[in-house]
């Protein structure tokens, strides 16, 4: 005996899925249970897919489900399918289309008869099933008897609430493929499809600019020459006029040391008291003449001008340094290497390029597709940073700039279809798109211009007017029902459902008739 398995689908459950289902299960027969409406039962195709994975298995497989339109594309791809459920009083008129008119008028001129037929068939299985034809009568009654409780009266009941219709059209698919060259352009205000060559869809040039400051440490080696600085009180007691020193006037401590006047000053004259000159000073910035820690000298009583001496001035000038000199140095130090600079000028860029990147996949709107290609980032300014009192890090301040192309991807499904519908010259409307993005042939984005191929496949059905439908079958009994859809271009089939079982017209409320196209 040999093993089986059913697998329980999913409305949403996909043909990769189910492929793995029966790859997967070591069983030798596999019954594929598919539910009302599932994504994957609305194509022959995907029934054929499934044949061949079992045969190629070596496995039998199995349909089964209660929508009518898996059956019959299960069995159009020699698929042994079945119902599982016995609907026993609901009123079912399937509709194949037929272009031969005298099968037509054979079908309408037996109408009354079939009717007949199903009448007596529904007594013969009421007789055969008095259990089930009792608990029919019981439920009727005992709505009845609820509602007119409610305060709903049987004749509304029968004629306004419970009748309803379920119409499933099956219609005329037909396969396209494609190869098309697509022209993305920000200056395009609307889509293009007239120039045979390619189609001109609308872009959106986005741009955005971003700076920032990082820090880093410097990790190179530099000798440095520091001269000590400090301030000399300069006194004149020499005469009463007073004395200009230029720039660079030098002062000489008493231990040898040079010092220099950082710019020019004019020390005032002494004051003459009872007969004695008495010295004025005034304070100046000096420098040392060499670098070195040797020139941290601390407060100095006297400092001679050199550039006085053998005159009288020499002793008449002379100055004091009432705090230390400080800041000399000479010796190597932590400062710029040769790639410290390299280094971290491409990691600021790696950063702003992040940075902008995370902005823009943030602004992208939903349904919009950016190319890897069409998008571009460029360092505008980079600036290094220093600091005299951080020897050891250094700062770099840059500015970046990014560029992205991107398009509506419904716009560009559209404009194929487009293309395809007029090349058909069918009304026809989507069913299913397959789309392979290709080679990237232009990229200007200075120009907001983007050229590419795309190719793929496209599933088209014809065109039904539900609403013009629905309002042309209320109150239609079968036969005017049948006469009404045969008109409809593209249909293969058409199932009617009415219910409960006594209705046997289509309800002439809009909100009590469901039509949906397979």
């Amino acid at each position: 005996m040999k093993s089986e398995t059913k697998i329980f689908l999913d409305k949403k459950d996909d043909l990769e899925k189910v492929v793995n289902y029966i790859e997967e299960t070591s069983a030798e027969e596999v019954i594929v249970n598919f539910p009302k409406n599932s994504q994957i039962g609305m194509s022959v195709a995907h029934f054929k897919t499934l044949k061949k994975t079992a045969e190629k298995l070596g496995k039998q497989l199995r349909i089964e489900s209660i929508d009518d339109v898996v059956l019959d594309l299960a069995k159009e791809a020699d698929i042994k399918a079945i119902n599982p459920i016995f609907k026993m009083r609901e009123r079912v008129t399937d509709i194949n289309y037929n272009n031969d008119n005298d099968d037509n008028n054979n079908n309408d001129d037996n109408d009354n008869d079939n009717d007949n037929s199903n009448n007596n068939n529904d007594e013969e299985e009421l007789d055969e099933n008095k259990p089930l034809a009792l608990n029919r009568v019981l439920w009727i009654a005992g709505t009845l008897v609820i509602l007119t409780a409610s305060g709903l009266g049987s004749f509304e009941l029968v004629t306004k609430i419970l009748p309803k219709a379920e119409v499933s059209l099956v219609l005329e698919k037909k396969d396209f493929s494609f190869e098309e060259n697509i022209e993305v352009s920000s200056k395009a205000t609307q889509t293009d499809i007239s120039d045979g060559t390619k189609i001109v869809i609308p872009g959106e040039l986005l741009t955005a600019n971003k700076n920032l400051e990082m820090k880093f440490v410097a990790t190179g080696k530099k000798l440095t020459e520091i001269k000590a600085k400090g301030f000399l009180t300069i006194y004149n007691n020499y005469d009463t006029k007073s004395q200009i020193l230029v720039v660079s006037t030098r002062f000489q401590s008493s231990d040898g040391k040079i010092f220099r006047l950082n710019e020019q000053v004019t020390v005032p004259g002494a004051k003459m008291e009872n007969g004695k000159l008495m010295p004025v000073g005034i304070e100046a910035a000096v420098t040392a003449d060499k670098s070195g820690i040797e020139y941290n000298l601390p407060p100095v009583a006297v400092w001679k001008i050199p550039g006085f001496e053998g005159t009288p001035r020499y002793n008449g000038f002379y100055a004091e340094s009432k705090s230390a000199m400080s800041g000399g140095f000479r010796g190597e130090v932590a400062g710029l290497g040769d790639d410290d600079l390299k280094k971290a000028k491409e990691e600021v860029a790696q950063t702003l390029s992040d940075v902008l990147k995370g902005q823009m996949i943030i602004a992208l709107k939903t349904g919009f597709k950016l190319m890897d290609e069409a998008s571009s980032f460029k360092v505008i300014k980079v600036e290094p940073q220093f600091s005299e009192d951080d020897v050891k890090n250094f700062s770099l301040w840059g500015e970046g700039q990014m560029k992205q192309l991107i398009f509506d991807e419904k716009t560009l499904k559209n404009a194929i279809v487009e293309k395809i519908k007029k090349s058909a010259n069918e009304n026809f409307r989507l069913k299913d798109l397959l789309m392979k993005y290709g080679e990237i042939k232009v990229v200007a984005l200075e120009d907001g211009k983007l050229n590419f191929q795309v190719s793929g496949s496209a599933v088209l059905e014809y065109d039904v007017n539900i609403n013009e439908l629905k309002n042309g079958i209320l109150g239609a009994d079968e036969k005017e029902f049948r006469a009404k859809i045969f008109d409809i271009k593209g249909l293969k089939k058409a199932n009617l459902l009415l219910s409960p079982f006594w209705v046997r017209r289509i309800p002439e409320n809009l909100s009590k008739v469901e039509i949906t196209t397979q």
